[in-house]
């Protein structure tokens, strides 16, 4: 049974499965509301999600805000009677997405064109019941750069884009009154490869915001400090992986600088960083 973990007063989230890839599902609510920050990735997904909400005794959700157009964040949407917010580069994704079907050919097709991964497509076969006749939602209210919401008497929730290596259309969610950050994938990289550019672009506008805690989509949320030292290990495996495009090499070099083995965050770092070298000599 799925529960409500809570990072502040007004906020929490609701935990992915990491073996089907229902990420986590971000939750900020008061007596009349309750958000979400992402919808999640099948019929079953939504299930879990609404029975637990209704479990807590909070309302039905109103809004849903998308991190991104990824399908294990976006499928869900279709369930719910809520008003779907997107990043315009979100919208323009999800409306093509609309148009697409979902069975085994046209899934094959999708791969074949690039539009998903073989491992994406497979997750969907295997994860996403009913979608044979999956209609993907349309956004309801389209912003740019940012948008404020509402909640209580005077807080407020901030959604702001920051694009990023993962998904240019990438957006984070910010709640200052409990200082936490809802960063969808925004921090991971594009098919194991990381754009260092667009990724330092996304690290500098976080590091703007006051977190206490800050949740990915598909990990245990951060405390600050914790937050802090994954923020600064990217600069740190940065220089180490320097233009290097040898995976063992930079594990060596890893290893005989630190004198122990990288965890799992930073080993997702460093491939990330090689594989970015490797593909931008290929461009």
């Amino acid at each position: 049974m799925s529960e409500i973990i809570y990072l502040g007063k007004q906020s929490g989230y609701i935990c992915g499965d990491k073996t089907t890839n229902e990420p986590n599902i971000g939750i900020v609510f008061d007596d009349t509301q309750t958000i979400l920050i992402d919808a999640g990735s099948s019929v079953r997904h939504f299930q879990r999600v609404y029975t637990t909400i209704e479990q807590a005794k909070l309302q039905p959700p109103s809004t849903i805000i998308l991190t991104h157009y990824h399908w294990d964040h976006v499928f869900a949407a279709t369930y719910y009677e809520a008003v779907l917010y997107a990043q315009n580069l979100t919208a323009a994704k999800i409306e093509m997405m609309h148009t697409w079907h979902f069975d085994d050919e046209s899934l094959a097709k999708l791969e074949a064109s690039g539009h998903f991964s073989s491992w994406s497509a497979q997750m969907i076969k295997e994860h996403v019941p009913g979608r044979e006749h999956l209609s993907v939602k349309q956004a309801d209210i389209v912003f740019n750069d940012s948008c404020e919401f509402t909640f209580g008497e005077s807080d407020e929730i901030q959604a702001i884009h920051v694009g990023g290596s993962h998904t240019n259309d990438s957006t984070i969610v910010y709640v200052p009154s409990d200082k936490v950050l809802y960063l969808g994938d925004s921090l991971y990289s594009s098919r194991g490869a990381y754009d260092r550019q667009a990724l330092w672009e996304v690290i500098e506008k976080i590091k703007q915001l006051d977190v206490e805690h800050a949740l990915l989509s598909h990990r245990e949320p951060f405390n600050k400090s914790e937050f802090q030292a994954y923020l600064a290990s990217f600069a740190q495996l940065h220089e180490l992986v320097g233009s290097q495009e040898t995976h063992y090499a930079v594990h060596k070099t890893f290893q005989q600088q630190y004198k122990r083995k990288p965890t799992p965050d930073e080993f997702y770092i460093l491939r990330g960083l090689v594989n970015g070298n490797i593909q931008q000599r290929r461009e």
